[in-house]
């Protein structure tokens, strides 16, 4: 069968990597560039600040910001268009998808969160991507692409918003986790105007709520460690900003990250809102209260050991089992945690907390092993009960339209 496209690229000079998601290169570098100059007109002690777009083929690194210089990661990339349309297509809100359209997203899903802990191929002929697909009569790549865009576009502004409010300043009295919830309202005021009152309101919000939700899924635990915000309280923060007269399903879209984050993670009938009232505001918080309660169950207290390393020293990455080297020791965190930066083997440097790392063979480590095999063994159950969960809320959206 003769493959048709809306949008095709064996990878131009200026598109490096392997990864369908080169695509978007040169508009991440003229985006960048855009709002590096609007910034400049608003901080004008904003230094001279550099893109660095990765495009190693290694596990998942997240996007981190220096003084001078914002790093992003192919790999992160394709986790988050990834997750953007697995979920999205999923989600109770559509009604035109096929059975071939759940579960192409399903396998999309199951490989974007793979690559947090190991990086393999995209089969472009097989899975969606942006770079090469059939005729997309529904739009939902073309959907996927704007939501994904607006998520990216939240990101490199919550990145530039660390530089030009002076979170790296010795004067910043600021908290680390305060400085996050900061960075991420002024991200989302830089977002949110340049989309005011267009036809790409509503898909801009979503893209907030994927890049936020997208960093749930980076988690066993809902938790964002000693430096950054847990991030269902981060995504709460900005639900309560965003317009919802504009997007009245913002809600649902939130509540379906999180339960679909509780199908991965072994926990998909704790976080299920028990009864629908109709407010998907109220099942959003419903769910959210048991999310709070799966984490008090899933609260670990990391061995004494494990808290100090030394300069030179080989640890890896509880997330996803990444092997870095200690740099050096940054501070010392509210939570009495130390933050280290830490060199992966390409030479890329970042911070991270002493709960984020451990030592090979540690009692952490072993947990965090013991968690992933537990994921894998309870995947065919979740699926199970999500079918079930499903067809109930199928149910309840039927009643409520013969009632409206």
């Amino acid at each position: 069968m003769k493959i048709r496209c809306d949008n095709y690229s064996y990878g131009l000079l200026d598109e490096p990597g392997d990864q369908p998601i080169r695509i978007f290169y040169p508009h991440l570098q003229s985006q960048f560039e855009e709002i590096n100059e609007e910034l400049k007109g608003a901080f004008p002690h904003l230094p001279n600040i550099r893109l660095s777009f990765l495009t190693e083929n290694i596990a998942c690194i997240g996007p981190s910001c220096t003084p001078a210089k914002i790093e992003i990661h192919d790999t992160f990339l394709s986790m988050v268009w990834g997750i953007i349309y697995g979920v999205l297509i999923n989600a109770p809100i559509r009604d035109d998808k096929t059975e071939l359209d759940g579960k192409a997203a399903e396998e999309l899903l199951a490989y974007s969160l793979r690559l947090l802990s190991e990086y393999s191929e995209w089969d472009k002929i097989r899975l969606p991507n942006p770079e090469l697909h059939e005729k997309d009569s529904k739009h939902l790549i073309g959907k996927s692409n704007i939501i994904f865009w607006c998520a990216l576009n939240f990101i490199i502004n919550h990145e530039f918003a660390h530089i030009a409010l002076g979170h790296f300043d010795s004067e910043n009295q600021l908290s680390s986790l305060d400085k996050e919830y900061e960075a991420d309202s002024f991200a989302m005021t830089q977002l949110m105007a340049k989309y005011k009152n267009s036809i790409e309101e509503p898909l801009a919000q979503m893209g907030v709520i994927s890049a936020l939700s997208a960093i749930l899924y980076c988690t066993y635990d809902a938790g964002g460690g000693s430096i950054h915000p847990d991030p269902h309280h981060r995504l709460s923060k900005v639900l309560e900003k965003l317009d919802q007269s504009k997007n009245k399903g913002v809600f649902v879209i939130a509540m379906w990250f999180i339960i679909d984050w509780g199908m991965k993670f072994n926990a998909y009938w704790k976080l299920w809102p028990g009864k629908f009232s109709g407010n998907m505001k109220q099942a959003y918080n419903q769910s959210l209260f048991y999310l709070e309660n799966l984490q008090k169950e899933r609260e670990v207290v990391i061995p004494d050991m494990d808290k100090d390393y030394s300069i030179g020293e080989e640890v890896i990455l509880l997330d996803n089992g990444v092997p870095v080297t200690i740099v050096q020791k940054v501070a010392v965190s509210s939570k009495h945690f130390n933050v280290y930066e830490v060199e992966f083997g390409s030479g890329f440097t970042n911070y991270v907390s002493s709960d984020d790392i451990a030592r090979k063979g540690s009692e952490m480590d072993l947990l965090v092993r013991e968690w992933k095999q537990e994921m894998e063994e309870a995947e065919e159950k979740s699926l199970s009960i999500a079918v079930e969960g499903m067809a109930n809320y199928t149910a309840f959206s039927t009643r409520q339209t013969i009632i409206d």
